[in-house]
Order: C-alpha cells, then sequence, then structure tokens
C-alpha cells in the first residue's frame, strides 16, 4: 500500500471550470444566434511517476489551458439552420496525455488535444 495523503492524483487538476454565452435574437423575422463557451484547466500532473513527472516539466509539457468555442447561427422560415462554427479559437497546443517512450530511455510520448477547426452545419428539423 502506498499512503498519498496530501498528494493529488495525476490527471487532476486543482482548477476546472467553464463559462456558456447564448444569446438568441431575431433579424428580419429569422431566428438568429450567437454562443459561445469557455473552458479552463489549471496545470495538473501528467502521472504518479515522480521521473516522467519532471522530465516533463523539464521539457516545458505543461496541460494548463484555455479552450474557446464559438457559433453562429440562422434559422430560415422552412426549419433549415445554418451555422458557422470554430472550436479552439485561441489556438492552444497542449499533451492530453504524456507517457515515457516504450524501449527508448529519456524520451517521452505524448497525445495532443484537438486542433483549431472550423466548420458549416447545415440541419433540417422535421
Amino acid at each position: 500500500t502506498f499512503d498519498l495523503t496530501g498528494e493529488r492524483p495525476s490527471g487532476v487538476p486543482d482548477w476546472n471550470t467553464s463559462a456558456f454565452f447564448d444569446y438568441p435574437t431575431e433579424i428580419q423575422n429569422w431566428p438568429v444566434f450567437v454562443r459561445a463557451d469557455w473552458q479552463y484547466t489549471s496545470d495538473f500532473n501528467y502521472s504518479d511517476n515522480v521521473g516522467l513527472q519532471a522530465q516533463a516539466e523539464a521539457n516545458n509539457v505543461s496541460p494548463e489551458h484555455h479552450i474557446v468555442n464559438a457559433s453562429l447561427g440562422v434559422t430560415t422560415p422552412q426549419d433549415i439552420e445554418i451555422s458557422l462554427w470554430a472550436r479552439n479559437l485561441l489556438d492552444e497546443q497542449y499533451l492530453t496525455s504524456v507517457a515515457e517512450g516504450l524501449l527508448q530511455p529519456g524520451t517521452l510520448n505524448g497525445r495532443p488535444n484537438e486542433p483549431q477547426t472550423y466548420g458549416v452545419t447545415l440541419r433540417k428539423r422535421f
């Protein structure tokens, strides 16, 4: 058994918070919306392995991040919704996980977060 009293487990940040904004309105009798959301995650330990965590910190690998997403849309009189959206607007780049390189002492392998993306969605309501 291990006594981890006072220790924070890996993958658990001190702070994880979010906010959401939704502004519905009408323009020329067409329903329009503007939406945005923000998520903040503070630093956390990637691993309970002290050596791996120290190596990640030495390489300036930090999981702290701010993610902002947004969308703008309109609904036509025929109940067709057209929206423009963006994910990760600030183009934050961080690793979601870190592990030691297999058979490569001293290396780190990491999984990157979702990249900055943009798109259009067309939706028909029945």
